[in-house]
């Protein structure tokens, strides 16, 4: 028998398609992507612009057809990304960013909550990114990438100012604008 179901509220289609998601594989990842958080999340990326830019992938395969030249692949953030880079810096959870697996049981709690700060994840993001440029132009050594979650974590504590806030709370924000000054300064964040 076929099923027709028709609604505006995009909490009921994120539930129908979580709830008989049973024959076609979907990853745990693009579930994720039809939360409000990851919406919400997608466009605070899209309110920077120039060097800062970022580019939020909730959706897997979201930029693929962006010809190269608008979007370079490396200032694309994928939601596995996003949730090691954010779990490296701000939950202290660095030795989790090679099985990020074992992240999705911290999906709605520690991590995506939807009362959370935007500002965490994308400053961690940028973080990543930084750090990624940093190896590909030869100012760090490659031999220090598989460590590159720890000094993300590092980082942050090296820069921020102060003892960390909750991530829900309003202070996250100068929090994150003190590691961003940082982050956006080249020679700062070498």
């Amino acid at each position: 028998p076929l099923k027709v179901i028709v609604t505006e509220d995009e909490r009921v289609t994120a539930g129908i398609i979580t709830a008989t998601n049973r024959q076609t594989a979907v990853k745990a990842d693009q579930l994720y992507a039809l939360s409000g958080f990851q919406k919400q999340l997608e466009a605070y990326y899209n309110t920077f612009t120039g060097s800062q830019q970022l580019f939020y992938e909730r959706r897997s395969r979201q930029y693929a057809s962006v010809p190269e030249i608008k979007i370079k692949k490396v200032r694309i953030v994928p939601i596995q990304l996003q949730m090691r880079a954010f779990a490296a810096m701000f939950l202290d959870e660095a030795h989790r960013g090679h099985y990020p697996a074992s992240l999705r049981q911290f999906v709605g709690s520690k991590i995506f909550h939807k009362n959370h700060r935007l500002e965490p994840y994308y400053t961690s993001a940028f973080a990543h990114y930084k750090l990624e440029s940093l190896f590909r132009n030869g100012s760090l050594d490659s031999r220090y990438k598989p460590a590159r979650y720890h000094l993300l974590m590092i980082a942050r504590y090296q820069v921020g100012e102060g003892p960390m806030p909750a991530s829900h709370a309003n202070a996250m924000q100068k929090y994150c604008e003190g590691l961003l000054t940082h982050l956006w300064d080249d020679a700062a964040a070498l």
